[in-house]
């Protein structure tokens, strides 16, 4: 019995908590455009600053907005760098690149894909993807996605399950 009322506590302090444990993450887009240099291959060379022209969620820029290209030439070598930064009012925004993919699109042109962490002050790092595409005349349009993982959900889950534990303990004990 002393068990049982163990295993149902646990269970409610984590189907409870899971709603303290939330932290709100990053969601939304950024569009930007700029110019930059491609090798056509491999590797992007920023001319900075590349501008904002259009946000959502909480990465709702201002058009206008810089985005200061902190690593200057995007490569494989580029993994493990943080990719851009931007202030925009009072909130810095952040990204770390994670992985990378070069497709060259012919004629000279050039799209990176790759993912990453984002962080934005307020909120809670979060994954994102981003594409980056080069034209030979140095037009450079750039888009970024997060995406959120809903964590607190998965204690929810669990607490419950561990209510549901303690429930057919205790009734196999009852009617034994």
């Amino acid at each position: 019995m002393k068990n049982i009322g163990k295993l149902a506590v646990l269970g409610a302090a984590l189907a409870v908590s899971a709603s303290f444990a939330h932290a709100t993450p990053i969601s939304g887009a950024i569009s930007a455009a700029g110019v930059a240099a491609t090798n056509g291959t491999t590797e992007i060379t920023f001319a900075n600053p590349a501008f904002a022209y259009g946000g959502s969620g909480s990465l709702a820029l201002a058009n206008g907005d810089q985005l200061n290209m902190v690593t200057p030439e995007l490569d494989a070598a580029s993994v493990g760098k943080e990719l851009f930064t931007s202030i925009s009012g009072s909130t810095s925004i952040s990204f770390l690149i994670e992985g990378v993919t070069f497709t060259p699109l012919g004629g000279g042109d050039l799209e990176a894909n790759g993912y990453g962490v984002l962080s934005e002050g307020g909120y809670t790092d979060s994954n994102a993807t981003f594409q980056i595409t080069t034209a030979t005349n140095g037009t450079t349009s750039f888009s970024l996605d997060a995406t959120t993982t809903p964590e607190p959900n998965s204690l929810i889950l669990l607490g419950t399950g561990l209510l549901g534990a303690a429930g057919l303990m205790f009734r196999r004990r009852v009617t034994a």
